[in-house]
């Protein structure tokens, strides 16, 4: 019975399958609901807890900073995405088909996002009692993925999918990035990626983002992306460092670069030098991976079969935790916090309650409402049933 429940749950794959980088979804999926469990609770009970004396905790610390999970999505689909460009460049062949890469990524991604989006508008609109035309002009700039561009704020209808829009932006512009893998010499080929990467981060730091709505653009995260794709170009030129001896050493790699993604630096280094690894943090999104790939712990923790499985319905659990958490919210956490709320006596709880709801609901959507579409041949399967049914009915 487990082990048909393993099958219902686990993501459709294809030959290239690798369940370290669905182990690193977890991670980054784990880290997003961290940080949204912590939301609620503070939009629940607004002005119960003192923020600035919790971030003194390592902790919460980790917590308040769990926005690095969409950080570490991007350089997953930075790694995803690059590898049949890597591929093509290395063996000098011609790149992937345009069509087809834009057709899959929208057969695959879409209908979930739309199915989604649309009921929160009714569920969101009716809840706050503005489901009116100007409340439907967010709904169309949210399922177009303008919606920063448009309104330079996140959705009210489901504000995780601001990092849905900065996928698309890699998306459209992966091509044009990816010409560099026809460099056939390797460090040119890292040289051109670095230059352009460090270019754009000191860009993104002198130019006033938030005024050309850009704040939460491919921009500013550019170097998440690219960091993403340089270890997908290692992956396909040397395997053999990716996938060789396992070590207690690179363990404490991955736990140090893990750390410092976070960028906390203080009592360390000066400001202005903190800034400048502040800026450029994405650097140890590299050794992060390699770790899962290579340390002995990491890499058989990540790749436990229960951690791969929830780490593919990522993508399911990212478009529907946020509204989940906000109800249970709603309904549990006054009674979890009695007459005096403490965060930590509220926070571990709800932690507990919310993952074992949002466990069991996102498997039941994973398994109807995303895995029919990760079929690639799933458009004409529905083609031919609506086919045959309207033959059945006109016989």
């Amino acid at each position: 019975m487990i082990q048909e429940l393993r099958q219902k749950l686990s993501r459709v794959s294809n030959q290239h399958f690798i369940p370290e980088i669905d182990g690193l979804r977890f991670l980054a999926i784990f880290l997003v609901i961290l940080l949204h469990a912590k939301t609620t609770l503070f939009k629940e009970f607004v002005g119960a807890f003192d923020k600035n004396e919790l971030l003194q905790n390592p902790l919460f610390y980790i917590i308040y900073h769990g926005d690095l999970g969409v950080k570490i999505f991007f350089s997953i689909s930075g790694f995803i995405l690059a590898m049949p460009f890597s591929k093509a460049g290395m063996e000098k062949k011609p790149f992937p088909s345009l069509k087809n890469f834009y057709l899959r990524r929208l057969t695959r991604l879409e209908p979930p996002f739309i199915l989604v989006m649309i009921g929160l508008f009714f569920v969101t609109g009716i809840q706050s009692h503005q489901l009116n035309w100007d409340y439907f002009k967010h709904l169309l700039a949210s399922i177009t993925y303008s919606h920063q561009l448009i309104y330079g704020y996140w959705s009210p209808i489901n504000p995780v999918t601001w990092s849905l829009e900065t996928e698309v932006q890699f998306y459209l512009l992966l091509p044009l990035f990816a010409v560099a893998f026809r460099i056939s010499k390797s460090t040119l080929r890292w040289g051109v990626f670095l230059v352009f990467t460090i270019f754009l981060t000191l860009l993104s730091q002198n130019v006033d983002l938030e005024l050309f709505h850009l704040k939460k653009s491919l921009l500013r995260y550019w170097g998440f992306f690219c960091v993403g794709m340089l270890f997908a170009d290692l992956y396909q030129h040397r395997l053999d460092l990716i996938r060789g001896k396992k070590s207690i050493f690179f363990d404490a790699i991955g736990i140090l670069s893990f750390f410092l993604l976070f960028g906390k630096f203080d009592g360390f280094l000066e400001e202005g030098v903190q800034k400048i690894f502040q800026s450029f943090n994405y650097i140890w999104v590299f050794p992060l991976f390699l770790a899962v790939f290579r340390g002995r712990i990491l890499s058989w923790f990540f790749t436990l079969p229960w951690i791969v499985i929830f780490g593919g319905m990522c993508y399911t659990i990212y478009l529907i935790h946020y509204p989940i958490l906000f109800l249970l919210g709603q309904k549990i956490a006054p009674f979890l916090a009695g007459s005096t709320p403490n965060f930590w006596g509220v926070y571990l709880p709800f932690m507990l309650i919310s993952l074992l709801v949002l466990a069991v609901v996102s498997s039941v959507f994973f398994m109807f409402f995303e895995k029919p579409f990760m079929y690639k041949d799933w458009p004409e399967k529905w083609r031919e049933a609506v086919k045959s049914r309207f033959r059945k009915s006109n016989t």
